[in-house]
């Protein structure tokens, strides 16, 4: 059984065409290859996916790693419940990891096929990369895909008493925010929609060029900007914003 065999993807699942609220690059469209990608489960028992996605032009290596699927407290789903309304809403990391499967390889992310592999990945313990045996998504590997690219301000986080909680101080990082269909560019609703040209790419590309965004919310003297509002964290609007995968 792989590591998404049980997620049930629906038509909930799509990256709505909406512009929203490794190594650094800016926010902004790039033409990039699937180096890697690997699934894993956490010690909360969530579900991750990681890519390593190299820039056909610069060669710059972007690694990412989204959780589609949530930790144990959290009933290992793909979905989340509003508190506020008691609606089930789809996990934004799983609409995204499915816009993936569905662009790149035609697939569902729980069709995916996986192979055991040795991979060198980041062991936080030695702070170095070990070679590991990690189950590798077959279909994604060396595949083409156009990818919106967000750099992002967040806060930095420490372990405490609680918890992780801010520290006070800012980092950079990427976040994939679309797939595009390397081909021709198209978006997963324009695929479903069976559309010929694409359009949202070009909507998407002058809403988030060279932008980039403030998450950051509890940045003290580092003199970073104060962040957005939490509803606008997310690439939907109406998805989950800033879900708490391990509970």
């Amino acid at each position: 059984m792989t590591t998404f065999a049980n997620a049930k993807t629906t038509d909930e699942a799509v990256t709505k065409d909406t512009v929203g609220g490794g190594f650094m690059v800016e926010s902004g469209l790039y033409d990039m290859m699937i180096e890697m990608a690997y699934s894993d489960t956490t010690a909360s028992g969530a579900k991750s996916l990681t890519l390593h996605l190299r820039d056909v032009s610069s060669n710059a290596l972007v690694r990412l790693t989204t959780y589609p699927i949530s930790g144990d407290s959290k009933g290992n789903k793909t979905t989340y419940t509003d508190k506020k309304t008691g609606k089930e809403f789809v996990l934004a990391d799983f609409a995204l990891a499915t816009s993936l499967a569905q662009v790149v390889a035609g697939m569902n992310l729980e069709d995916l096929t996986e192979t055991e592999k040795v991979v060198k990945r980041w062991d936080k313990d030695t702070k170095g990369e070990l070679s590991q045996k990690t189950n590798v998504l077959n279909e994604l590997i060396n595949q083409p895909v156009k990818v919106g690219m967000i750099k992002q301000v967040v806060d930095k986080t420490a372990l405490g008493d609680n918890g992780y909680a801010p520290t006070g101080e800012t980092r950079e990082e990427n976040k994939a925010d679309r797939f595009f269909r390397a081909a021709d560019s198209l978006s997963q609703t324009e695929i479903k929609a069976s559309a010929t040209e694409a359009v949202f790419i070009h909507k998407w590309a002058d809403k988030w060029t060279g932008v980039t965004k403030q998450l950051a919310k509890h940045a003290g003297s580092s003199g970073a900007t104060a962040g957005t509002p939490k509803a606008a964290a997310a690439p939907e609007a109406d998805a989950a914003v800033n879900a708490n995968l391990f509970g």
